[in-house]
């Protein structure tokens, strides 16, 4: 058995009871005799009353059974607190000692190589070791263990078994550690080269010698080293092949020796290289030098240290500062001293970029949960807001002053609703209308769109592919894409200048991967939108996508253009890339997947043979928020329908069931509590097959699909006008009918909890 990664001997030495003695009783005994004391002098007390002796008597008893009492709770006391505090320190000794023993088997089931104990003798017989012995040896650790299967020596390779024992022979005799490197033969027959380092420590009774030390493998270490001595030639291959620069330094001459690699890694030519620590150690970054120095002094200096491991900065032969990783070993002598470094730098570069590439994205994908969060009680507010300056602005009482007041509040609502769209748009969860198009279309859609957005003094061309594919996307975002980039492009060009939005098919393939451009194989359509504007340095352009992040100057601009560009496009499926140099202009490519979809042709809605009058039938709301559902109520009452009302799922179902006449339209939030607005217009396509659905929501697309949504459904997407809201529903009523799928057996008449009708069973 083992535990913690310590064989059977280690575990028994770990659990040797260590007592704690008991505690003595005197002090009982010293209560037990004031007890009987104050027990006897109250009986003598009770006895003088009962022969009524003389008062003097009886008072004088009575201050001695006073006295002793009072002695007798003073003792008690004082012997309780001696007694917690006794065993307070009883507690504090036995977890410390748990502790510590803890500690010691984590350490022992820790340490990266093999921990023991054994004899000096002739067979090394171990008292224990750790698990760690059969990885480096192949023997299970209780095989060691008193030699019952076999002895540590006989695995010592015979070449080097007198090596061994005359140095920790030398060693017990001058009382200091012993460091040892020799070979073991494996249980499967193989040589493994180990590394030994123990101490001699005498038992307490001081008549026997155990040995305490660590095993460790360093065959490849080993191997690696005397590759590397056998020839120069090897170390540039090394070189070459692992990418890095390899060297060998000579700690005593600091002479260094680079391989080719130093060239092909940094760029610098072989007659620039100087072959010394100093030409290198002038290349590191100033901020770093001191303490990559400490970290190489404190690996040389420090015995038994197999090599070290640092990061800093390196000057490449273009100037540019690169991050490396360098990784060297450290060649001793047999006395010990450090006397060669055989390393390697790694150019780490492109790794921390795409390191910094990731925490960037955790970061935005952070700020998008944030946005996403709020943007339902948001939309609810602004709902409300709309809706009651509509009213006010509909008042035929109402003077200029309090129109102009209404329209800055309408004004002020539909920039909030703005500004949630595009946090929506940059966290990918606005809901979205895709349509199979044509690019160059939404170009020029664009282009005649901008018309009152730039100065004249700013020339916007097209040049668009002449057959470019199909794309599937929502055309209305795509079009506030292009708007955003070019009124970047526009704000980058205070003196004016050329903006060029162009189109074309593109084709990526497995290569373009390995070349470092993230897009899937297949064929793309690239939207591209380049400016001769001033540019960005790359600190900027890393930024760029930010929510927030502006270099405009203070109430300029929100700092949410580029992120609802980054956000529309990555939701449509597609990838942007942004290129920028100061004084030379910006250069926004997006590639989005071709479709092979039929366009989607816009069908006109006829206007006659209305199937219902306006402002004619009833109309089920269901709003969870108190102040919607009464904007949403006053709101229909005005046009002239009959509204019912309701504020959870479970209420609308209990108020379809007792409402004796027609219902035209559902008109339900889709996030409700309880049962939501999907499952409550299911529930009435069985029950009311003539009532029409029309959804509202200001959650995020993925909610409103996650509860069930089907994707024909109409949907209101808060915020939303008055008039919004009534075009709409006359849009439905005058439709064509589409309903939800009913539930087969989905809705029994039995209680619901809280309103006493409903309970609602969902089969799969």
């Amino acid at each position: 058995m083992h535990r913690g990664g310590v064989s059977v001997g280690a575990t028994e030495l770990l659990a040797q009871p260590n007592p704690i003695p008991e505690r003595p009783s005197a002090g009982r005994v010293r209560s037990l005799i004031l007890a009987g004391s104050f027990i006897a002098a109250a009986a003598l007390v009770m006895f003088a009353a009962i022969i009524e002796a003389p008062l003097g008597v009886r008072l004088m008893l009575h201050s001695v059974v006073l006295a002793l009492g009072a002695a007798f709770i003073v003792r008690g006391w004082l012997q309780s607190r001696q007694e917690r505090a006794l065993l307070d320190r009883e507690r504090l000794a036995r977890t410390a000692l748990g502790e510590s023993e803890e500690k010691f088997r984590t350490l022992v089931a820790n340490v990266p190589g093999a921990v023991y104990r054994c004899a000096a003798d002739p067979a090394w017989t171990m008292a224990f070791c750790s698990d760690e012995i059969q990885e480096i040896t192949g023997f299970p650790a209780s095989d060691f263990i008193g030699n019952s299967r076999r002895t540590f020596a006989s695995i010592i390779h015979e070449d080097d078994r007198s090596g061994v024992a005359a140095n920790v022979a030398a060693a017990l005799s001058s009382g200091l550690p012993y460091t040892l490197e020799f070979r073991v033969v494996r249980a499967d027959g193989t040589i493994r080269w180990v590394y030994e380092k123990g101490q001699g420590v005498r038992s307490p009774a001081g008549d026997h010698v155990w040995l305490d030390g660590a095993i460790f493998d360093i065959t490849e270490r080993t191997e690696a080293l005397q590759q590397l001595r056998k020839s120069h030639t090897r170390l540039e291959l090394a070189g070459l092949a692992t990418g890095s620069a390899v060297y060998e330094w000579d700690l005593r001459t600091r002479d260094t020796v680079w391989t080719e690699s130093m060239t092909s890694t940094f760029g610098y030519p072989s007659e620039v290289i100087e072959p010394s620590y100093d030409w290198w150690r002038a290349h590191v970054h100033p901020e770093d030098r001191t303490r990559v120095d400490d970290g190489f002094t404190h690996a040389v200096s420090t015995p038994d240290t197999l090599g070290f491991t640092q990061e800093y900065r390196f000057e490449a032969f273009d100037g540019s500062w690169r991050s490396v990783l360098d990784r060297g070993i450290l060649v001793r002598a047999e006395s010990g001293e450090a006397t060669h470094v055989v390393g390697a730098m790694i150019d780490l570069t492109e790794t921390k970029k795409l390191e910094e590439q990731l925490r960037q994205s955790h970061k935005l994908e952070a700020i998008g949960q944030l946005a996403g969060g709020v943007a339902h009680d948001f939309n609810n507010m602004l709902t409300a807001i709309s809706g009651y300056a509509n009213f006010l602005e509909a008042y035929p009482a109402s003077d200029d002053v309090v129109k102009r007041n209404v329209a800055g509040i309408k004004g002020g609502a539909e920039r909030a609703a703005s500004l949630t769209r595009q946090l929506l748009a940059f966290t990918r969860q606005q809901v979205l209308e895709p349509q199979v198009l044509e690019v160059n279309r939404i170009a020029r859609n664009a282009h005649e769109l901008i018309g009152r957005l730039i100065r004249e003094d700013i020339v916007v061309t097209l040049q668009l592919d002449p057959a470019p594919a199909r794309i599937k996307a929502d055309p209305n975002q795509i079009e506030q894409v292009l708007v955003n980039l070019i009124v970047n492009a526009r704000d980058a060009m205070p003196e004016g200048g050329k903006v060029v939005i162009s189109t074309r098919n593109v084709w990526f393939d497995e290569e373009h991967l390995e070349q470092g451009i993230p897009v899937p194989a297949g064929d793309y359509v690239q939207l591209m939108v380049e400016d001769d504007g001033h540019g960005m340095e790359a600190e900027v352009a890393a930024r760029a996508f930010e929510p927030f992040f502006t270099t405009k100057a203070l109430g300029i601009g929100t700092g949410l253009g580029l992120s609802t560009v980054y956000g529309i496009v990555k939701q449509s499926g597609g990838f942007i890339f942004l290129e920028s140099t100061p004084t030379e202009g910006t250069r926004a490519r997006i590639y989005l997947r071709a479709s092979e979809e039929a366009l989607t042709v816009d069908v006109p809605q006829a206007t006659t043979d209305r199937r219902h009058a306006p402002g004619r039938g009833s109309i089920l709301v269901v709003e969870d928020e108190e102040l919607v559902r009464s904007v949403l109520v006053e709101a229909l009452e005005s046009q002239g329908y009959e509204t019912l009302t309701a504020g959870t799922g479970a209420e609308a179902l209990e108020l379809a069931d007792l409402y004796v006449g027609p219902i035209d339209l559902v008109l339900s939030d889709v996030v409700l509590p309880g049962i939501t607005g999907p499952v409550v217009a299911r529930a009435l396509a069985g029950t009311r097959p003539e009532a029409r659905i029309l959804f509202m929501s200001g959650y995020t697309e993925a909610i409103i699909l996650d509860q069930g949504v089907e994707g024909s459904a109409p949907l209101l997407v808060k915020p939303f006008s008055m008039q919004q809201l009534y075009e709409r529903i006359e849009e439905v009523l005058d439709g064509p009918p589409r309903r939800m799928s009913p539930f087969t057996d989905g809705v029994s008449a039995e209680d619901h909890p809280g309103t006493g009708r409903y309970q609602l069973h969902v089969t799969a």
